[in-house]
């Protein structure tokens, strides 16, 4: 009876050990899949940022805020998406942790 008992146990543990284990897992990711929707949005709105800096009748001025707010938006999701990458790369090489 105390060898069942030992067994049920173990299940019983794994079992708990792993839900504690996707559940972190499922957090992280989908924190990862809404970054990459808001880097998804960014990038189809940045060619209409583009043609307003293109634009004939904007002014100097306000061409080069915009440039620069572009580029420093540029920089920005650039350094999202490699921290996204890394968090991928990490998230995919997670080992199930088995008692």
């Amino acid at each position: 009876m105390a060898d069942i008992e030992g067994r049920l146990h173990f299940v019983l543990e794994s079992t708990q050990e792993q839900m504690i284990f996707l559940e972190q897992f499922q957090d992280k990711w989908n924190r990862c899949k809404n970054q990459v929707r808001e880097l998804r949005a960014w990038t189809q709105q940045a060619p209409k940022m583009l043609e307003h800096i293109a634009a004939p009748d904007c002014h100097p001025e306000e061409k080069r805020n915009r440039a620069n707010r572009l580029q420093a938006q540029f920089a920005e999701n650039i350094n999202l998406l490699q921290n996204l990458s890394t968090e991928v790369n990490d998230l995919l090489k997670s080992k199930w942790h088995f008692a």
